[in-house]
């Protein structure tokens, strides 16, 4: 048995190891941590931010009356770039798909879980984004109930168990151990796919449009652990889109364009001029010349 006290964003944990001591952080979606890192900085998710994103925000999943900075946006204004990284209901669709074919191969046959599974043992994916879209992920319950006759849950367990990434030879038919109210229930009926996915899903309940997106690192820098100048915004060379065109006036007007219309993805793409800028065709890792953009680039 695991007990924690809450001390701010520094959390004493007693249990079997003994004590230990860390400063969490997360980014999460309304109420629900997608990633999460202890005395580090943690993965990267500065591509979902802009610079003007940083500002100081109570912690999504701490006391509402402390303001830390970090980055923080909403779900609408990020889903446009996280579909133009490939996080789009296809995609989530691709991961859902693989992770039930995965889970096949490997042929659990537990005591007390019936026989070895097949297709049929899980949700589809349609049966399974139906209750995604169920999901108001700023307004669940944080509140541990875990002890509560009638816990608040996203789905009963039976439904719970035809997920892929339920795993009945650590849960043996018992609610996963990090399930513990209504939020978390929430977060690991989705947990399976990548963090950017996970807030392409919560986009399709239109509640969850205006629901914020943050990635919280005040904690980490105000303990020691981090600068803050070592969390920023930018994208890779491999997540922008290179633009070429004829002349230098067609330039000037798609960067133009891209301000006034979309300032929300304008960094993923840069303009080149074809007799200015490049000297030889195989400086040209890629070009679009239709600028045929996802839908939701132009909402």
């Amino acid at each position: 048995m695991l007990t924690e006290v809450d001390l701010g964003k520094n959390v004493f944990c007693w249990g079997k190891l003994g004590k230990t001591m860390g400063t969490y952080i997360a980014l999460t979606v309304g109420r629900l941590e997608l990633t999460s890192s202890k005395n580090m900085l943690g993965p990267y998710h500065g591509d979902l931010f802009l610079d003007s994103d940083r500002k100081e925000v109570p912690d999504p999943l701490g006391n509402p009356e402390e303001k830390y900075p970090a980055f923080q946006t909403t779900v609408e204004q990020i889903l446009p770039r996280i579909e133009l990284m490939g996080h789009t209901l296809d995609r989530a669709r691709e991961e859902y798909n693989y992770l039930v074919e995965r889970a096949i191969r490997r042929q659990f046959d537990i005591p007390g879980e019936g026989q070895r599974k097949s297709a049929e043992d899980f949700l589809t994916f349609e049966q399974f984004i139906e209750i995604v879209r169920t999901i108001p992920v700023s307004e669940v319950s944080t509140g541990i109930d875990e002890d509560h006759p009638n816990p608040k849950r996203i789905c009963d367990a039976h439904t719970l168990k035809k997920l892929p990434w339920y795993d009945p030879i650590d849960y043996i038919g018992r609610e996963p151990d990090d399930i513990h109210s209504e939020a978390s229930s929430a977060a690991f009926f989705i947990d399976g796919f990548h963090a950017y996915t996970q807030i392409r899903l919560s986009a399709e309940n239109q509640v969850n449009l205006s629901s914020h997106v943050t990635w919280m690192y005040g904690p980490l820098v105000e303990n020691g652990w981090a600068y803050e100048d070592e969390f920023n915004t930018g994208l890779s060379d491999g997540e922008k889109f290179l633009i070429v065109t004829e002349g230098s006036s067609d330039a000037k007007i798609i960067r133009h364009a891209f301000n006034l219309l979309c300032p929300q993805v304008e960094d993923f793409f840069d303009t080149w001029t074809w007799k200015k800028d490049i000297r030889s065709p195989a400086q040209v890792i890629y070009v679009s010349l239709s600028m045929d953009l996802p839908p939701c680039v132009l909402r």
